[in-house]
C-alpha cells in the first residue's frame, strides 16, 4: 500500500524501489492491479487448489497455547486434547506436518523448578560473594540422587529459535 501512496505522489518507480527495497517489476504489477481492481493484487489469481487442511487456524492456535503450558505432551496425547478440546480427530503424522510448518519443533527441555526465585537467588549470589570474594574460596558437594520428584520428558515441543522450558519439581 505504501508503494501505491507514494506513486500517487508522483515518486519516481526507481525512488519507490529504492526506498522499500524491491524490484520495479513487483511496483508495476501492484499500480496496474490497484489500478484494475482497486487493490494492490489480483483478488481473482491463484485460487487455492489441492484438498483443504484438516486443522483450521483455530486448530492451530489451540496447539500453540496447549504446547505453551505443556510443552512435554507426547503426540498422541496432543492428539486426545485436541478431539476433547475442539472435536477435531487427525493423526499424529498430521500433526507433526502441521507442526513443522507452524515451525514448532521438538528439543531437549531445560527444567525449571516451580520453587525458583530470582529475586532470593541474586540475595543469595550477594550474600556469598561478601563471605567469600575469591570463589577459589569456595568448595562444594554435591550429594544429587533421582527420586520421583526428578523424572519427566527430556524432549518437548517449542518454536524454532526458543527454548523449550518445563517447570518441575512441584511441592507434594
Amino acid at each position: 500500500m505504501y508503494a501505491l501512496e507514494l506513486g500517487f505522489r508522483g515518486r519516481s518507480y526507481a525512488h519507490i524501489c529504492l526506498f522499500l527495497g524491491v524490484r520495479k517489476i513487483l511496483v508495476y504489477k501492484a499500480l496496474a492491479d490497484f489500478c484494475r481492481h482497486g487493490i494492490p493484487f489480483n483478488p481473482h489469481a491463484r485460487k487455492s487448489t489441492g484438498r483443504p487442511r484438516i486443522l483450521t487456524r483455530t486448530d492451530e492456535l489451540y496447539l500453540y497455547n496447549l504446547l505453551r503450558c505443556h510443552p512435554t505432551l507426547y503426540l498422541d496425547k496432543i492428539q486426545d486434547r485436541l478431539l476433547e478440546a475442539r472435536g477435531t480427530q487427525v493423526t499424529t503424522s498430521t500433526l507433526s506436518r502441521t507442526l513443522r510448518r507452524m515451525l514448532i519443533t521438538s528439543k531437549m527441555v531445560t527444567a525449571e523448578a516451580f520453587e525458583r526465585n530470582e529475586l532470593i537467588r541474586a540475595v543469595f549470589r550477594n550474600r556469598i560473594a561478601t563471605i567469600a570474594p575469591d570463589p577459589n574460596m569456595l568448595m562444594f558437594t554435591d550429594e544429587s540422587a533421582k527420586d520421583r520428584r526428578t523424572h519427566g520428558r527430556r524432549r518437548g515441543w517449542a518454536v524454532a529459535g526458543r527454548r523449550c522450558y518445563h517447570k518441575h519439581f512441584r511441592s507434594l
